[in-house]
This record gives C-alpha cells, structure tokens and sequence, in this order.
C-alpha cells in the first residue's frame, strides 16, 4: 500500500500534540495549520513530481524515416519559434490586465496565491522583472507549465511577464562577451524514479530537447544539495544533470544568462 503512495501531509488541528515519529518517515513532507498552506504544499510537491519529464524530451535523429519528420522538426525548434512570436506580441497595460485576470481565474481558490497577484498588479515593472522571476512565483509557475506543455494560447495571455523574460535574458551583456573563450560545466539537481532512470539510459547517445527555461548552477556540491532535497522517498534516487555549456554555439537565439554575474 505504501509503495502506491507519493508523498505524506499532515493537516494539524491539535498544534499541541507532538508528532516526532512522522519525520522519520521517508515519503513525509510536513505538517501544515492552515489550508493554504496545506494547498501549497501539495501543488508544489505534485509541480516537482512531473516537472522533470515535462521538461526534457528526447530527439532520436536516427528515426526521421519511421517516424513523422514535421512533428520532429517542430518539437526541434518550438521553443525558438516561441521566442520569436512572444517578442512581436504586444507589450501594454492590456496585456497585463489579460494576464492579471487569467492569473485570478487560475487561482480562485488559493487565497495567498490571489494576494501575491494583487501585489504584482500595483508593482510590478519591467525593471523588477529579476526579482519576481527568481520569487518563482506565479508568473514563473504558470509560464513554466505553458513552455512545458506547448500552450501557446496561455503564453500569449501571460505575453506581458513572458516578454520581460526573453528581453532581459536576451540583453545581458555577458551573454557571449564574458564566455568568448570558455566552455561552462553547469549542473541540475532533480529526483529520478526507476522509470524515468531507465528512460534517460536507454535515450543515451540522443538528442535531449529543453522544453522551457532551464535553471541550473556552476556548484556541483549546490547541485548535489538540491536534489537529495527532492529525492526524500524510497522509491526515487537523487540525480545530476551535468550539462556543459560550449561558448563558440553561443548565438543571438540562445538566451543564457548567469544570475552570479548580474
């Protein structure tokens, strides 16, 4: 029974009462005294849980005769397309009201989510675009799962946030000036399952597609930290990604930007 369960929370009605023996449960995430919280929790932990392989899909070139060529060549270069159309939508105080109001729909139900999107609506500029982005509040969340699942109806609503991020990133002058002569090691921490371990080896030696913004650190140790956070339950192993960055592959259409230099 314990194996078909992800993860355990614990709603608090008798704060009083001590419950040491649930931390020592490896599938426990915490106890909460509030919905809200509660509500939280669960959606990010349920975000963590599928983030992975919404994020990352494999490119096998070697299949383009069995397989439909259109449909690869489009996954292949949608993200760049994205980039591109998202830069000519218009950038005005109606795209942020059509943001605000999908945002308020979305979380109708989540009365601190609806507080944060009540302060961006009376403070959020464009030259305080890095601080809600690294928040990874709701405007990253909801961006991040449109990129993830190819909603190009929801990142046109969300156009406003979604255009501040491409022209900052894209802006950056240490985007190739800084990294002319030097190829970076970067590192993503995450949580693997045995499926997913086993579909990442049996992918080797293919073409792994980024299907969004991908944050990552030069700090293996950082990298290291961060996923053994994640990988709390016994059915599911902590592991890095170790991606390495050529700076002679550096273009206009790669957005790269390193937040330790900004």
């Amino acid at each position: 029974m314990l194996q078909q369960i992800n993860s355990i929370f614990i709603f608090d009605f008798d704060k009083n009462q001590r419950k040491e023996f649930v931390f020592e449960h490896t599938k426990f995430i915490g106890i909460y005294t509030e919905l809200d919280s509660l509500y939280s929790s669960i959606q990010e932990q349920i975000e963590l849980d599928d983030e992975l392989f919404r994020m990352f899909s494999f490119f096998d070139q070697s299949e383009y005769s069995t397989q439909d060529l259109s449909k690869q060549i489009s996954d292949l270069f949608w993200f760049q397309l994205v980039n591109n159309i998202i830069l000519q939508y218009s950038h005005n105080q109606l795209a942020k009201n059509e943001m605000i109001d999908l945002c308020r729909q979305y979380y109708q139900d989540n009365l601190n989510n609806l507080k944060v999107v009540d302060e961006f609506e009376h403070e959020y500029h464009s030259n305080k675009f890095s601080q809600w982005f690294l928040k990874r509040s709701f405007p990253y969340k909801m961006i991040k799962k449109a990129l993830q699942i190819k909603d190009l109806d929801q990142l046109n609503t969300l156009r406003y946030f979604m255009n501040d991020l491409i022209q900052c990133f894209s802006s950056q002058p240490y985007n190739t000036v800084q990294y002319e002569n030097e190829n970076l090691i970067i590192y993503r921490g995450t949580k693997l399952s045995k499926e997913q371990l086993d579909e990442f080896r049996k992918n080797q030696g293919k073409l792994l597609l980024n299907n969004g913004f991908l944050t990552a650190t030069r700090s293996h140790s950082n990298a290291l930290n961060f996923a053994k956070k994640l990988a709390k339950q016994i059915n599911v192993v902590a592991a890095i990604l170790e991606i390495e960055c050529k700076s002679k592959d550096f273009d206009q259409n790669i957005i790269f930007t390193d937040r330790d230099k900004s």
